[in-house]
């Protein structure tokens, strides 16, 4: 069974599959950079090497485990994001200065306006507003659902 339409001519599926194949190779490049430049850089080691060491520890990886151990890698990686965030947050209010409760505490930085987390005014100058973030996570929920899901571009529209 086909998904695409019949009225798409070679060339254009030719250009099609094309672009999704760079976009996920360099995709896949990009997770394979990042962490190559932070280990060559603690470690010493040439960046060419460590892209080259990195992944063929990656594809060894996936290869043995499947995805189910990326699955499981990831699972693990939350956890630590998690516990990371608990503690950071618990030796911030261990460390606040004797002198003030944590309630003082918010109440400062609620006059100071650090405690906003919404804003919904519509200021093209601000970055960080609730109207850039539906529109960022629009475009980033296309960006991992449409190439996944072949019914996904009929609800684009102007597509019949």
């Amino acid at each position: 069974m086909s998904f695409w339409k019949p009225g798409l001519a070679c060339p254009t599926r030719v250009l099609t599959a094309s672009l999704f194949l760079m976009q996920r190779g360099f995709a896949a490049g990009l997770t394979i950079l990042a962490p190559s430049i932070v280990l060559s850089q603690i470690m010493g080691w040439p960046l060419n090497w460590t892209i080259f060491l990195m992944g063929i520890v990656v594809i060894i990886y996936t290869v043995s485990g499947g995805t189910k151990a990326v699955s499981v890698t990831q699972t693990q990686q939350m956890v630590v994001i998690l516990l990371g965030l608990v503690l950071a947050s618990v030796l911030i209010i261990l460390n606040l200065p004797r002198e003030f409760t944590f309630g003082e505490t918010l109440t400062v930085a609620g006059k100071m306006g650090k405690l906003n987390v919404l804003d919904f005014k519509f200021d093209l100058s601000n970055r960080y507003n609730f109207w850039s973030g539906m529109l960022g996570g629009r475009f980033c929920f296309y960006r991992i659902s449409v190439p996944t899901n072949p019914r996904c571009p009929a609800t684009f529209p102007g597509n019949p």
